[in-house]
Formats: structure tokens, sequence, C-alpha cells
């Protein structure tokens, strides 16, 4: 007969494993407490319910009060779904009603045993209540000849009185590695571990002052050749007249085998499987478990750019390199200083009860003083950092992401303490994070706004069009430069739905000034490479033009050279079937970055932004206004136009005019505009080129 299970979770994920996990049984679902109860009452004949305490609707120990409180349902045995650190949540459930605790993640072994245990147990007690109609089987040939250890005891000090146990089979004999006699004549305390005794005792004292008429617990049995021996005992009632008050039966099952491969699996789960270390979730249940007034610093290594090592030398090189050096740095370590693998690139120790900073410092430097002497690691440089958990009311993730913050930040070979400076930088961090997350999906009051520097055509003598430059308005902030968030955003990838909100606003402004007649006006965007190598970036940003009735000719994006640093012939070609359409692709920051001259004539590009630090040497030396020169002569010969960033100085301007530039864009010539103030700017009349425009 198979069992039939009523599975009562408000996760559907849950359900379904757990169905999965008990496929050889009839298995119901139900995804809170009253759904269950109705379940229960089209399906009396169910014999367990498997229930999981955090629910909607009705809680679990709401549905176990109901159980409890209603004679048609009390005859239904109840396994409840719990987490590892939830033993006060066990201790309720089973003082409400529920016959055992499973922990989650669910052991698949387990779950099975203790549904076989419990499937055991409903299946004599049902034999025991037909027994006198059924002669073909006894009690006693029943307990004979069980898988599971047996007792059952009449009396309820189990411990002390000789004739309190006075059924055992053989089973049982055989896990205890004891006779019946010598069972009874020990007495349990004499052969449970001593951490079992009180935890068991206290069970059973729940058990007998009838708040719940059964429950499961794991003990540890110590056999005659003081060997141990992991079990799962259930305990439950039986009913045997009023005479018998006491009456117990006890299903002892050996689980030793179980036990030993749980503790592989958790060793598995809290090790660093390349260098044998406890890993980061050990450490963040050590971090989230310590007291908050101890003394304790952790002391995180980064090794930049490590991953660059397996590129040159493979990925087997780079872990030997890992694995070595931990080896070393191992040899650090003491009882109050341990070291751990937080990730492949980052390793931790965790010190506790030092003297002063003057031992971390010291620490600091013998690990670094051992990793030097790897040229390759030495060569890539590391980053230390420091943060004294007692000192920061921090859970474990946040303790672990600020002391990474602080090596990132570090100087290469140098240590950096997390102090009150960086904790400011990170809470900005992270508000300005949630600003862009809550602006991405279109919640709360901040937003990004645009403004617009005009570029001006020497060689024409008119506006030739305006950059669009990104701003960010927080509430609790203020207003952000976008040097600090842009670089947020791509972080995140938040530059993807933010940078799409730029490229429409910048099109609705091109629309007004079309409508305004200003049709020769163009609008350039900045554009993110991790905007750029999207697949469907292309075909999203005609989409954009089209919706918004944008004429190619009119809009330009503007890149970095460091977008050709990862896949160029990918965004290259990208680029051209931009620029056949007819948008204008500027290089933004030209000649600082990653592409040179030599390789000008093959990019799909109309123009070069000759970046500002070029326009600043033109107070320099003969030699110095030469390259600006060049590069702007060599620039035409290989067909592009020119565009100075940073112009503020009129001489700059009459330089780059003698050069031949062909438009300029700077204070001289305009400040960052709001939408507002373009159109006064643009229909000012008898502009006399040659200061500071203020509006």
């Amino acid at each position: 007969m198979k069992a039939k299970i009523l599975i009562v979770d408000d996760s559907k994920t849950d359900r379904i494993i757990i169905e999965k996990m008990l496929s050889d049984c009839e298995t119901l679902t139900a995804s809170d407490g009253i759904e269950a109860l109705n379940m229960l009452d089209e399906n009396p004949d169910t014999d367990i319910i498997i229930l999981d305490l955090n629910m909607p609707v009705m809680n679990g120990f709401e549905f176990l009060e109901i159980l409890k409180s209603d004679k048609k349902y009390k005859k239904f045995r109840t396994i409840i779904l719990t987490n590892y650190d939830e033993t006060e949540k066990e201790i309720k459930g089973l003082k409400a009603g529920a016959i055992d605790y499973i922990r989650k993640p669910i052991h698949m072994e387990s779950l099975r045993t203790r549904i076989e245990i419990h499937f055991k147990l409903l299946e004599i007690e049902k034999i025991t209540e037909r027994k006198l109609n059924e002669t073909s089987l006894t009690l006693e040939t029943l307990i004979e000849k069980a898988p599971i250890g047996i007792a059952i005891s009449f009396l309820p000090d189990y411990s002390e009185n000789k004739e309190n146990i006075t059924i055992i089979n053989p089973e049982l004999e055989k896990i205890t590695g004891r006779s019946r006699e010598n069972l009874i004549s020990s007495g349990w305390r004499k052969i449970l571990f001593d951490d079992d005794i009180k935890k068991n005792e206290e069970l059973y004292n729940i058990f007998l002052s009838g708040i719940t008429d059964k429950y499961t617990t794991e003990l540890r049995i110590i056999k005659p050749d003081n060997s141990i021996v992991w079990t799962e005992m259930t305990v439950s009632a039986l009913n045997m007249g009023k005479e018998r008050k006491y009456n117990s039966i006890f299903l002892i099952k050996d689980i030793t085998e179980r036990k030993e491969q749980e503790a592989k699996l958790k060793h598995f789960s809290e090790t660093d499987a390349l260098t044998g270390l406890y890993n980061r979730r050990y450490l963040g249940n050590i971090l989230n478990s310590c007291e908050k007034n101890k003394k304790a610093a952790l002391v995180l290594i980064n090794f930049r750019k490590i991953n660059y090592i397996s590129l040159t030398y493979g990925y087997n090189f780079c872990e030997d390199i890992i694995r070595n050096t931990t080896k070393l740095l191992k040899t650090l370590t003491d009882k109050k200083c341990r070291l751990f693998q937080i990730s492949f690139e980052r390793i931790a120790f965790y010190y506790e009860d030092y003297e002063s900073n003057e031992d971390l410092i010291e620490l600091c430097e013998k690990s670094k003083e051992i990793i030097s002497k790897n040229q390759i690691l030495y060569n890539l440089g590391i980053g230390i950092g420091i943060l004294e958990t007692h000192k920061y009311n921090y859970d474990a993730e946040n303790t672990i992401k600020n002391v990474s913050t602080a090596a990132e930040r570090s100087k290469i070979y140098e240590y950096r303490f997390f102090d009150s400076v960086l904790e400011s930088s990170v809470i900005r961090e992270s508000l300005i994070k949630k600003s862009l997350i809550e602006i991405s999906e279109n919640k709360g009051n901040d937003f990004v706004y645009l403004q617009y520097q005009p570029i001006y055509n020497i060689k024409e003598n008119r506006t030739e069009g305006f950059e669009a430059l990104a701003r960010l308005k927080s509430n609790k902030l203020g207003t952000v430069s976008p040097v600090e968030f842009i670089s947020i955003a791509e972080e995140t990838q938040l530059i993807i739905p933010i940078g799409e909100k730029i490229i429409r606003q910048a099109c609705n402004f091109l629309k007004t000034l079309q409508k305004k007649n200003f049709n020769d006006i163009k609008v350039h965007v900045n554009i993110s490479a991790i905007q750029l190598i999207q697949d469907n970036f292309t075909e999203n940003l005609f989409k954009i033009l089209e919706d918004c009735g944008i004429n190619e000719n009119n809009f330009g994006i503007e890149i970095t050279e460091s977008v050709f640093s990862e896949n160029y012939t990918a965004v290259n070609k990208k680029l051209g079937i931009l620029k056949d359409a007819g948008i204008k692709i500027s290089i933004d920051d030209f000649g600082t970055g990653y592409s040179s001259l030599a390789m000008e004539r093959e990019l799909n590009v109309n123009c070069l932004k000759l970046d500002k630090y070029f326009i600043d040497k033109l107070s320099d030396s003969e030699d110095e206004k030469t390259i600006t020169g060049n590069i702007i002569s060599m620039a035409h010969k290989l067909g592009h136009k020119v565009i100075a960033e940073g112009v503020e100085k009129i001489f700059q301007k009459d330089y780059l005019i003698r050069n031949n530039c062909d438009m300029i864009q700077g204070y001289l010539f305009s400040k960052p505009l709001d939408e507002e103030d373009i159109f006064k700017f643009l229909f000012r009349k008898n502009f006399a080129f040659g200061g500071i425009y203020e509006i």
C-alpha cells in the first residue's frame, strides 16, 4: 500500500521537489493552511502531512492548532519543515502537535527515511487496531520481523525502572550491540551520548505531559566497544487501555551512514575545493554568530587581475599559484588567526583578540612578503582591506562587501582600513545604486535629466549641434555627477535601461528643436560600451528614432576608445551599420585611450573629439602645440572631422582656427544648458563670439 501524503507549502518549487523525492508515494499538494484543510476533508485517508511553517493566509502554527483542537483532524500525522537555525520553531511545532521536523535544504535520504519510519509506525498502529480481527498476524510477530529497532514501554520513567522497557526486538539489539537483558538492566541514560540525554528528556517530558502524542529526535548510542551509532528515534503513544496510562512505542533506525554522508556534504559546502580552506559561507556563519563586542578584524587580500594569468598561462597554472600561495599564507595562522577562501581572487584572515592595529599591520606586511615572492602575482599587484568587526554593526554579507571595498580602493601592495570616510562613500554608492534601480523601474521621485552643451562649427560660424550630458537628481543626495553614477550604472548593468531613457529624452529634445525649425542641428548622446555590445542595440536605437520621428542624420552617438578593446571587429561592424544609416559616430576623449591614428582609417566613425588634455597643452611649448596640430591634420587626411573639447581661452580658439579644426566645444562658447535655456541661446541675436556666454 502506498503512503498518501499531503504536502503543504506556499512555494511551488518546494512542493515539486518534495513530490519528486516521494514519487513512489501518492501525493497531494496545497499552497496554504485553508486549502490543506479542504484537502483533508476530501481525503480523510491521508497518512502524513508535510507542513511548511511559513505560509500566507494561515501559517503552519495556526494549521497545527486547528488539527489539535478538532477531533476529526487529530488522527493526522504532521511533519514540519524548518531551517537549520530554527530550533525554537521546531520545539514550538512539536508542542503544537507535530510528530517530527525536517530541516531545509531537504536531504532526500533523510526525508524518505523519516517517511518510512512514520509510515511503518502508522502501519503498526493500524495493525494494532485490527489485532482483534486479524488472527494471522500478531503484534509480537511484527515487532520481531520489523526492519527497524522497536521497544515498547509501559511505565513513565524510561531510564530508572527496570520493568519500564518490556519489549525489545532483535533489530534494536543489533543497533545497540546489546542484548534485551542488558538494555533493560542498563537503562537509556547509560547507553546514550552525554550531550543527547538532556535533549531527549525534555522532549520525552513534553510527550508524557500530553502536549504531543509523538515526537522524533536524533540520538547517539554508545556501543559496548565505545563506537558511536547515530540513530533516529520516534516515540509515540500506544492506546492499550486505562490501566496502562503510559504505553509508549520507540522506533529506532540506524542513520550512521546517512550522518556521515551529511557530514561530508556539510564539509563540501563549507570548504573551498581548490585550497581546502573554509569558504565564504563558513566565515559568514562565524561573523553572524560572534559576539558583537568581541574584538576581531577581517583582513582581506584581493589578487588583482588574477584571471589574466589564466588567459596567458592557462587556468591550471592559475589554480596552482592560488593553491601554493594560500598554503604559504596559512603558515601565518594560529588559534586566533584563521584563513578563509572568499572567492577565487580573494582570501581573508579572521583575526580575534589581537592586541592593537600594529598586529593587523604586521599580518599585512608578512602577507605582502610571501605574495611578492611570486613574480607573476607581484607584477599584477594586490590590495588589502582591513575591517575591525567590533566597530561596525554589520551582518556577514556587508562586512565582507565593505572590507572588499577597502581592498579594491587600497593602493597596489598597500593596505587600507575601512573607516568612516570609506563607510560614507559606500553608503553614498548604495544610495546612488538604489536611486538608479528605482529610476530604471520607474519608481520613486529620483530622475535622470539632460543638459546640453553646444558644439560650435568654426568654419560655418554656427551652432552645429549639442552634446547631451546626463545628470542624476536625487532627493537624498541632490544633483549627482555623471562621474559618480555612470560607473555604478555600468557596474550594475543598469546603464542599459537608463541609457534607453537618456536616448529617448535626447530624441524628444531633438523633436522640439525641429518643431521650432532648427532642422539642421544635431544632438549627440554618449553611449556606454555595455550598451553598444548588446545584441539588440542597433535595432532598439532605430526603433526609438522611428517612434520619435527623428531623422538619423540629426542624431549622433559618442563612444570612448575603450569600446574597441573588447571585440574590435564586432563593435566596428555595428558602428558601420549605424554610420551607413546616417547616424554620426564620434570617438570621445580621443588620444588618451585604446585606439591610435594608425587604425583610424579602418574605424566606422565620422568624427574625433580631441581630448581636453591636448587643448590645455596649447599653453605649453611649441612642441606640444605641434602635436595637437598634427593630430588635426592627420585626422582630416583619414577622412574624419575634429571637435576640440574643453576650449576655454581665446588663444586656444585662435590656434584651432589656424590649424583648420572643424568644431569646438567648451565654456568659451557655452556651458552646458538646461533645455529651457537652449532657445534663448539659439535666438540670441548679434552673438559676439569670443567670451564665456552666461544665460
